[in-house]
């Protein structure tokens, strides 16, 4: 049984804990590891998470879920101050990298979710241990944050690659340009046997992600619910600084005192919670701000969330969105204004069939990775 080593910042699926991560990123990194121990992988992840919370300690944990398949979570020393949780940092990176220098043995097969942290550690293994690099590549974080600097130091990361597995076909065509083996993977494509559970006779919608003002997404949503009839829901769905938490909150509270439409914050909710609100809902919202740069490379996978779900998409119109193979089976709005959004609601006829394209996703996703590990 060929064992794989997958590297990246994840958390336990029911217990996510006071770590850093991603949630979108935390879904796709075990549904590809699903996929790689349902073709007779071994896999062993390897959680990259530090802290989230001051005056937190994370312990060491190895969690067995199946014969042939593990996860592994790094500690962490607790902090109470800035400059503790500096110390406590630098502690965990040296642990992380003492940790993967000796765990990872040589010529082993080593896949990584992309984060600029992990660059020199990573470059360290294939250095010394010879391993075979697959990088998964959600996003180039220099263009993200305007930093040239990072950008190229990316770039150079990348060359390293014996492999790799991008979010979008545009990632493919910046980064492979040695035209090396790939996969493309929107998201998670586990599709869930969940039927629309109807609670009463509105119509839900839902907004989930990052509430990041870079991404201009959940403002645009919050503002629909003031063009939206009475007959609408729209649950509000994600995570953000304590800052911009309290700031969402106070403005739906305002709106919520006259608009017909009643918005609901969720807050980041747990695996289960979060799905069992998507079988509430028939409508999911993408809203990322179409003029932002970052938006030509970076696929939302939060649309497969809903698509997996059965939901119907609405969505800004991004040409990585598009240009995908789930593009056709969306529904735009044009221009980038909160009217424009609920116009495009309230005018979306529903597809049945919507889970269709997950399905065929899902299977050329485990044919494709089979051939490129097996390959390596």
């Amino acid at each position: 049984m060929k064992e794989i080593i997958y590297i990246g910042h994840c958390v336990p699926r029911d217990n996510w804990g006071q770590r850093a991560f991603n949630a979108a990123a935390n879904a796709v990194i075990w549904y590809i590891s699903d996929v790689l121990h349902d073709s007779g992988f071994s896999v062993t992840v390897i959680s990259a998470c530090f802290g989230d919370v001051g005056k937190a300690r994370g312990h060491y944990r190895c969690y067995h879920l199946a014969d042939g398949y593990k996860l592994i979570m790094l500690p962490f020393l607790g902090y109470s101050y800035k400059l503790t949780r500096m110390i406590s940092h630098v502690i965990f990176n040296f642990y992380r990298f003492l940790y993967l220098l000796f765990y990872v043995p040589k010529y082993s097969t080593v896949i990584v979710y992309h984060a600029v942290e992990l660059i020199w550690i990573i470059k360290a293994l294939k250095i010394l241990k010879n391993i075979k690099l697959v990088i998964e590549v959600g996003e180039i974080y220099g263009d993200y944050w305007k930093n040239s600097r990072v950008e190229a130091k990316e770039y150079a990361y990348f060359k390293i690659a014996d492999a790799f597995i991008f979010q979008s076909e545009k990632l493919e065509s910046l980064v492979n340009v040695k035209r090396k083996p790939y996969i493309i993977n929107y998201g998670n494509y586990s599709a869930s046997n969940h039927t629309l559970l109807k609670l009463d006779d509105m119509i839900h919608c839902i907004y989930s992600g990052s509430f990041n003002p870079k991404k201009g997404g959940v403002e645009c949503a919050i503002e629909s619910a003031i063009y939206l009839p009475a007959n609408y829901v729209l649950h509000i769905c994600g995570r953000g600084s304590e800052e911009i938490e309290r700031s969402i909150k106070s403005r739906i509270n305002e709106i919520n005192k006259t608009s017909k439409c009643k918005i609901c914050f969720e807050g980041l909710l747990s695996k289960d919670k979060y799905e069992e609100l998507l079988g509430q809902c028939s409508i999911g919202i993408n809203t990322q701000n179409p003029n932002a740069p970052f938006n030509d490379t970076c696929f939302p996978s939060k649309i497969l969330m809903y698509l997996c779900h059965g939901l119907n998409v609405v969505s800004s119109r991004i040409k990585v969105v598009e240009d995908s193979q789930v593009g056709p089976y969306l529904h735009y709005y044009n221009g980038d204004s909160p009217a424009d959004l609920a116009k495009a609601i309230e005018a979306m006829k529903p597809d049945s069939q919507v889970k269709d394209i997950v399905l065929k996703l899902d299977d050329d996703f485990r044919k494709k990775i089979r051939q490129v590990v097996y390959q390596l």
